[in-house]
């Protein structure tokens, strides 16, 4: 990657250097949040957003629909409706299923059969929220200053462009990718084998503030006129199977895996920036 410091960045010029954004968001592509992405700055609270698997205390062996807890807090650290996960010997977070009630600080019961029966001692944890084949998924990345411009996600990067206005094109798998969760109908139900690599489309939102200039005689649109202009959050819709998600079934579960990190490719953007420019990183 250049270093940014020690050359000079030409308007409208298509580079690649360290996006450090933080803060990024996943969350469901309900009516309320595409509303909010497709405001001018992006500012607003997001619903049903997608958290990481949250650590909870103690350990648990499960059988069948009973999980059992040992040092547990369940009443504190479970709700009913949150799904339960445990950790495999690689301490990743595996579903084990929806919960369907908290008896007790070391009794849960879950609405089916768990993925799987756990006989030793295992460490768990549990997330809100978890996206189905039927939804679609919404990021928000932030937008980073750098001096009087700011510095944008390069969505080009991460998806496969055949022509320079496409727009929603399938994601670039080496970068991105989906499994599946489950199969069929329920979260207790695994894929065997995992489905790995579904393709998705990602979709960028932008509403971007424009003018219009006279340029030689004619009128042209301009972008972000002023550094008020520029927005505080780009966001993107990832569409699993693109406009076929059907091939999944429609309670099938799945997780998003990032080769490489979404802000690592980013784009210096400035008062004069230009519609084309924008097409050239994947708006």
């Amino acid at each position: 990657m250049p270093d940014t410091s020690q050359q000079s960045l030409q308007a409208n010029s298509l580079v690649k250097l360290t996006y450090t954004a933080s803060g990024i968001v996943f969350a469901k592509a309900n009516a309320e949040n595409l509303a909010i992405a497709k405001t001018q700055s992006g500012i607003g609270s997001l619903t049903d957003v997608i958290d990481t698997v949250t650590l909870a205390s103690g350990k648990i062996t499960v059988t069948d629909t009973a999980v059992t807890g040992y040092g547990t807090s369940f009443k504190t650290d479970f709700k009913e409706g949150q799904y339960l996960f445990y950790y495999n010997f690689n301490g990743e977070p595996v579903l084990l299923g929806k919960i369907l009630q908290v008896g007790t600080p070391q009794s849960i019961t879950l609405t089916s059969n768990a993925t799987v029966n756990l006989t030793e001692e295992t460490n768990c944890g549990m997330a809100t929220t978890i996206l189905g084949t039927s939804e679609n998924l919404l990021i928000r990345i932030p937008v980073v200053p750098s001096g009087p411009n700011v510095i944008m996600p390069n969505w080009s990067a991460y998806r496969v462009i055949d022509a320079p206005l496409e727009v929603n094109a399938d994601n670039n798998s080496d970068y991105s990718n989906l499994e599946q969760y489950s199969v069929i109908n329920s979260p207790q139900i695994p894929a065997t084998p995992p489905l790995t690599n579904i393709p998705f489309t990602i979709t960028p939102i932008y509403n971007f503030q424009s003018y219009e200039v006279l340029e030689n005689g004619q009128k042209v649109t301009k972008y972000f006129q002023s550094s008020s202009n520029f927005p505080s959050f780009c966001f993107a819709v990832l569409n699993p199977f693109g406009n076929s998600n059907s091939n999944l079934a429609p309670n099938t579960l799945y997780k998003v895996f990032a080769n490489e990190r979404f802000d690592l490719n980013g784009i210096n953007v400035t008062t004069g920036f230009s519609q084309n420019f924008l097409t050239l990183a994947g708006y």
